[in-house]
């Protein structure tokens, strides 16, 4: 670490701090590059907001500068964040890193700089994040002793007490225990806050259970206060992270209700802001008054299974991926796969290892591929092994995800280059390759819709021994297969819908009924590049989403406490 780099890095955090001081948002403002961002996760509003060029930061902060109070300005010199001269792509290259801390009114944040010099050789902010790290009343507890009373009272007392206090009067329900909901729930016990998990299952992990069998989860799986044994594999497979997964809500002395859910419809009271929800646990119903709802069911709702005329004469099989029960029970029998994703993709690489008598895959628009080294190597980038998830995580944050689509962009003909002599391939057997939204890549797709990471089936494709039908749409079943758009005939003796699932909203308002129309849509981008619903304000109050990869939870699960009141007791 150059000491210059640090005198740099803390002579503009002292300069943001006495603009702040100043309550001047022009003043802030002209220590920003031009076209500059300010990432801001609840330091001037209770949301997520993104702002670039130098017009929309002052408006912004003109709104909130003298209510927020920001002082206190330090540079973090914590062990991993260190200031540093890095790269962020192509043509971002000697862009100055460092971490800060701060205060505002109601709490203490964190915050990261990227500083580039301008024409004039002065150091200007490209990027500038904050984050509320830790509301006033609500910080984040640390070990406990482990000796209760004295030494005088049992862990098992102890738990039973505290157990029974959560059931009796909890602050939060928190709908699903899959890896979301398990991660929000640990934080907010944490917290002080009296969360209970309910989830339709009969035990936690069986929403990975229930998946179909080839299963592998494709990122970096990590939980939060629980990171992965250095022996963990990759990849990791379904019913290892589903035995993961029950292993952390007994770890993390979490209060779950399994064989559970809520009856419809649930009722919010404006006037004591706490809900009444009846939940069905086994045979038995329960009335709950908690201050929150936290969905946090997935980003994916019901099984998405197109309706398509002469399904009713159709003598084969017809099911979802997700009811995929393995590549053995299709053993010579011809199979259709319709869809084109990584879930069409594990499909089809199972049923020929199994000996299917032919494989199609029926690609009705376009694809983007990468193979699986490809994308390891990027998020072992983002996360790399021997750095806490903690630092890397709040990397991540700090990068606002509009910058994020510019940088995928330049380094999309990259991702081509690595991966040409397998997209050759891939055409020269009719499969259809994009460059996904902006011809940002894989990643900039997964925000809006899912693309493809390869282990396996693009040899396959290559080999011949997986068929790409592309270009068209299943018009019609008959008794012995299905007639396309295109007027071409297939026969089939099982069609299996890789074709994704409904939206969450639409899942959940069987439960809620119309309170769910005061919501926003979820997922996808708004005009800021935020991500849409998840973890900021719904629309609803006292009404939250939570889902996305393991890292949103990790990281935004703190945040679903924003301008809410948790009394103790």
């Amino acid at each position: 670490m150059s000491s210059e780099i640090v005198r740099i890095a803390a002579d503009w955090l002292d300069s943001l701090g006495q603009a702040f001081a100043s309550g001047d948002a022009e003043t802030i403002v002209a220590l920003f590059q031009q076209d500059g961002w300010l990432r801001d996760l609840l330091t001037f509003s209770w949301d997520f907001r993104s702002l670039r060029g130098t017009d929309q930061i002052i408006n912004y902060l003109s709104q909130y500068i003298p209510s927020a109070s920001i002082s206190n300005v330090k540079l973090d010199r914590r062990t991993g964040l260190e200031p540093s001269l890095v790269s962020l792509g192509p043509d971002l290259d000697n862009i100055l890193e460092a971490s800060f801390t701060f205060e505002n009114a109601s709490g203490s944040g964190r915050g990261m700089i990227y500083l580039k010099q301008d024409a004039t050789q002065q150091w200007k902010a490209f990027i500038v994040f904050m984050t509320l790290d830790e509301l006033r009343g609500l910080e984040e507890q640390d070990h406990e002793s482990g000796l209760y009373g004295g030494h005088t009272i049992t862990y098992q007392e102890v738990q039973a007490r505290r157990v029974a206090e959560v059931e009796s009067d909890p602050q939060v329900l928190i709908v699903g225990a899959g890896q979301t909901g398990l991660q929000v729930a640990a934080r907010f016990k944490q917290m002080g806050i009296r969360a209970i998990v309910i989830d339709k299952n009969s035990r936690v992990g069986d929403n990975w259970r229930v998946r179909y069998i080839m299963f592998p989860h494709h990122t970096r799986a990590l939980l939060l206060y629980a990171p992965f044994p250095s022996t963990w594999p990759r990849f990791t497979p379904r019913d290892k992270l589903a035995n993961w997964l029950e292993q952390y809500a007994t770890s993390q002395d979490l209060v779950i209700w399994t064989d559970s859910e809520i009856v419809p419809t649930p009722s919010y009271d404006p006037g004591t802001k706490r809900w009444g929800v009846r939940v069905r646990r086994g045979d038995t119903e329960y009335l709950l008054h908690p201050i929150d709802i936290v969905i946090a069911t997935g980003t994916l709702g019901d099984p998405l299974v197109p309706l398509i005329s002469g399904q009713d004469t159709f003598v084969g099989d017809i099911m979802h991926s997700s009811r995929f029960p393995g590549g053995q029970v299709f053993t010579g029998r011809r199979v259709l796969v319709v869809g084109a994703g990584n879930t069409s993709a594990d499909l089809c690489q199972d049923l020929v290892h199994h000996g299917a008598a032919s494989v199609t895959m029926v690609q009705r628009s376009s694809s983007v591929v990468v193979s699986d080294k490809y994308m390891a190597g990027f998020f072992e980038g983002r996360w790399p092994e021997g750095v806490p998830y903690e630092i890397s995580d709040f990397r991540t944050a700090a990068m606002p995800l509009g910058q994020t689509r510019e940088i995928l962009q330049r380094l999309q003909q990259y991702a081509l280059e690595y991966d040409s002599t397998m997209h050759e391939d891939l055409r020269k057997q009719g499969l259809s390759l994009s460059n996904g939204p902006d011809g940002a890549g894989l990643i900039w797709t997964l925000f809006s819709r899912l693309g493809g990471i390869d282990v396996g089936c693009a040899a396959l494709i290559a080999d011949g021994k997986v068929e790409v039908k592309q270009g068209v749409e299943v018009a019609r079943f008959d008794k012995n297969g299905i007639l396309f758009s295109d007027g071409t005939e297939t026969e089939a003796d099982a069609v299996l819908f890789a074709t994704g699932y409904h939206n969450m909203r639409d899942t959940i308002r069987k439960i809620f009924g119309d309170i769910i129309d005061k919501t926003s849509p979820v997922w996808g981008l708004d005009d800021e590049y935020e991500l849409r619903g998840f973890y900021r304000p719904s629309g609803q109050e006292g009404l939250w989403y939570a889902a996305g990869d393991f890292s949103h939870a990790r990281y935004h699960s703190k945040h679903l406490v924003s301008g809410h009141s948790y009394p103790s007791g």
